[in-house]
């Protein structure tokens, strides 16, 4: 399953060319930052489809762009909740396959995705494979990055103060008004 969409022009962006790919892990959501008419690659996760599978398909979609227009410049991950090492294999397998595809003297970019309801757990699995593959490609032309897409649950008062036990700070609503 594959199909055209496009990054945006703010924020985290492909380079207008076409060569981006997002693999989207089942569990995961579309991320609010990438508008729907970008021209990127998409695959996606299939109810049955194991992690292997789904890095076998990535990975064959990565060489499909790198033979139709030289190179991928941005691979978007959107990460599911499920957190077994089968799928920590696949995405290393697939960050592989993306690095290996960009020319010595091109530049990349490797954005991990997370909704807002992914767990704090699934969260920290990004930020450790972006940490580790950080210094694993220090000195390379590897750009890695971590979009979540947040609601904000709370925000912080405008106003300080000393509450007693049992109360808590305002909410949003209450600083707004």
């Amino acid at each position: 399953m594959s199909q055209a969409f496009d990054l945006p022009r703010s924020g985290i962006r492909a380079r207008g060319d076409g060569n981006c790919l997002m693999v989207m892990e089942l569990g995961s959501q579309w991320p609010e930052w990438i508008s729907r008419d970008a021209v990127c690659s998409l695959v996606l996760q299939g109810k049955a489809e194991s992690a292997s599978e789904l890095a076998s398909r990535a990975i064959r979609e990565i060489g499909v762009l790198r033979s139709t227009r030289g190179e991928l410049r941005t691979l978007v991950l959107a990460a599911g909740e499920n957190l077994d090492e089968e799928l920590f294999a696949a995405r290393v397998m697939i960050c592989r396959a993306a690095v290996a595809s960009t020319p010595a003297r091109k530049s990349s970019l490797l954005v991990f995705s997370g909704h807002e309801r992914l767990s704090i757990t699934a969260r920290h699995e990004l930020f450790s494979l972006a940490g580790a593959l950080n210094v694993l490609l220090a000195g390379t032309r590897v750009g890695i990055a971590v979009k979540l897409c947040d609601e904000p649950v709370v925000v912080a008062p405008e106003q300080s103060g000393v509450f007693e036990l049992g109360e808590s700070a305002p909410r949003a609503q209450e600083v707004s008004s």
